[in-house]
């Protein structure tokens, strides 16, 4: 069993007009056991999904809207929204710490760019990093500690993706480059 993400509802072209009207048709959805639920819909984009280590909470990323929001898992696995942390950045893909509950995520800083890269690689792309740290095991979350451990202008890398922490390690990869391994001293 497992929770997805649509972020569009259209395929080729009438996906661009749903773009460009700004539509919020995204959709989470949960599988279990060969069936399929739509659990929220109406959404701004939905991207990545993760959910936290003691499976209470389910992290989803709009990359478009630059927020992610935090849902509370239900015993029936619907959801509900709780909160939303607007980040300002375009968060692709959600890395959960299982030990720490800290969130890494993979974002690109300008948007308009990574499209511009996605059509051409050789058109360099912001690449970011961002680490999340809660105050509590319990949403709400009262305080919210952001740091941003990874910042280029896309000439080391291009479009990060998603960012995978262990030991003072991190791995940051691309939908479109190749990775990087990055040793943290201190943040």
């Amino acid at each position: 069993m497992f929770y997805f993400t649509n972020d569009a509802y259209y395929l080729h072209w009438k996906r661009k007009i749903e773009k460009l009207l700004d539509l919020h048709l995204g959709t989470i959805g949960f599988y279990d056991d060969g069936k399929d639920t739509m659990v929220a819909s109406r959404l701004e984009a939905p991207n990545g999904i993760n959910v936290s280590p003691d499976g209470r909470y389910l992290y989803v990323a709009s990359m478009r809207a630059g927020f992610i929001t935090v849902y509370e898992r239900m015993e029936d696995s619907s959801i509900k929204e709780i909160q939303t942390l607007y980040l300002y950045t375009g968060v692709d893909n959600i890395e959960v710490n299982k030990e720490t509950g800290d969130l890494w995520l993979g974002c690109h800083p300008v948007i308009y760019k990574w499209t511009e890269h996605k059509k051409n690689v050789t058109k360099p792309s912001g690449a970011q990093v961002l680490r999340i740290r809660f105050d509590s095991q319990s949403a709400p979350y009262d305080q919210i500690d952001v740091r941003d451990v990874f910042m280029n202008d896309g000439l080391l890398l291009s479009g990060s993706s998603v960012a995978s922490y262990y030991d003072n390690k991190l791995l940051i990869g691309t939908v479109t480059q190749k990775m990087v391994y990055c040793e943290i001293q201190t943040f």
